[in-house]
């Protein structure tokens, strides 16, 4: 539901700690002007998370909110947005014969719908499991199953599943 890149933003990654790590991050949005006359926000961001690593055992949460945003979505539709809340936690445990992970992510918007919509809530729900089997000193192989709930006015939801290799040409090439 929101974007990856936080453009105007500040942010803070603290050094590791026995294994504990954490990350905040600010965003200040910026405005965008579709014509002379329309011209809307992009709403500043917050963000804060944290991991721990210790051994085969990986664990991280998130957990961040869109503070305002209006304007105009993917497809053209003008929008209000009165601000998300996202959250996300996820772990992995590295047994060296196979790799085992899942997460669980959730997001809410308020009022992120095109004006006068009948509903103006929404809330995502998603989750995924995988596992991870190295076959060679360059190839692993990969499967994950996951799950995806709307709920909006038709409750929508998704299943899939992937089965794939990744294979290492070089420390940062791979397919």
């Amino acid at each position: 539901g929101d974007t990856a890149r936080w453009d105007n933003s500040i942010a803070y990654t603290m050094p590791s700690i026995a294994g504990f790590d954490g990350r905040v991050i600010y965003s200040f949005g910026e405005q965008v002007r579709d014509s002379y006359s329309d011209a809307s926000t992009n709403g500043s961001k917050f963000g804060i998370g944290g991991s721990y690593s210790n051994g085969g055992l990986y664990l991280t949460a998130i957990w961040q909110q869109t503070l305002d945003n209006n304007g105009r979505g993917p497809t053209g539709i003008k929008y209000d947005e009165k601000g998300s809340k996202s959250w996300a936690v996820g772990g992995a445990y590295d047994f060296k014969v196979v790799k085992i992970y899942a997460n669980y992510i959730q997001e809410k918007f308020d009022g992120a719908a095109p004006l006068n919509a009948a509903e103006n809530d929404k809330k995502h729900k998603l989750w995924s499991a995988g596992v991870s089997v190295p076959v060679s000193a360059v190839g692993t192989i990969r499967a994950e199953y996951m799950q995806f709930k709307a709920d909006e006015l038709n409750k929508n939801k998704a299943k899939g599943y992937g089965i794939g290799y990744d294979h290492q040409f070089s420390k940062r090439t791979w397919i």
